[in-house]
């Protein structure tokens, strides 16, 4: 069960992170009324309840409070879940970057690894998206908010990149070092940078209204 130690202490800073960057970007869509901010709320609100499952799960497994057959069963329903619920935030995310470039003239587990690998090929393909908007963003805006939204995303889509890799080498376990903790590194450094903007927005409205 030690291999499941690096995933549950991920799991658990993930939550606290995400849950972070759920109140600060709700606080920055409050205060600025900018509607990528309202996604940012949505989607992390997702990613950080779905960080949680995950974070119960393996507590329950490795504190062997469930059968090993159904801790096998649980783990694969909760990566399962996991995989829908960011699917489901990065296209919220999506849509809203998709909206800004509409709207603005300054936008350009191994228990079923087909459904996981072809699940982890959606959410690539959203980031991608993602990251190429906020790309043309910046290139149009040349703001230090929009340069840190793409090292962020960009961040994000190398982490991806890196967990099709781990899927792809067909390991015994999912949660096989390296590459799972390096994509668990490029994945809070990009929350971390988000985590800095939401905080630096929030601050500047502030103080603007003082």
């Amino acid at each position: 069960m030690l291999y499941l130690l690096v995933p549950l202490i991920s799991d658990f800073a993930g939550t606290i992170i995400l849950l972070l960057l759920t109140t600060l970007s709700y606080r920055a869509y409050k205060l600025t009324g900018y509607k990528v901010f309202l996604a940012f709320f949505l989607g992390f609100s997702l990613l950080a309840s779905s960080s949680f499952v995950n974070f119960l799960t393996l507590l329950l497994v490795m504190g062997r409070i469930v059968s090993k057959p159904f801790s096998v069963i649980a783990v694969a329903s909760s990566n399962m879940l996991s995989l829908i619920v960011e699917i489901v935030a990065y296209s919220w995310i999506a849509m809203a970057y998709f909206e800004v470039h509409k709207r603005s003239k300054e936008a350009v587990l191994t228990v079923f690894p087909l459904f996981m690998m072809l699940g982890n090929l959606v959410e690539l393909l959203l980031l991608s998206f993602i990251t190429i908007q906020s790309i043309g963003v910046y290139f149009d805006s040349r703001k230090k908010s929009a340069l840190i939204v793409t090292v962020s995303f960009s961040l994000l889509l190398f982490s991806q990149i890196l967990r099709l890799m781990q899927l792809s080498l067909g390991r015994r376990h999912p949660y096989t070092p390296p590459l799972f903790i390096l994509s668990k590194v490029l994945y809070f450094a990009a929350l971390l940078c988000l985590l800095a903007l939401v905080l630096e927005v929030v601050r500047t409205d502030e103080k603007e209204k003082i």
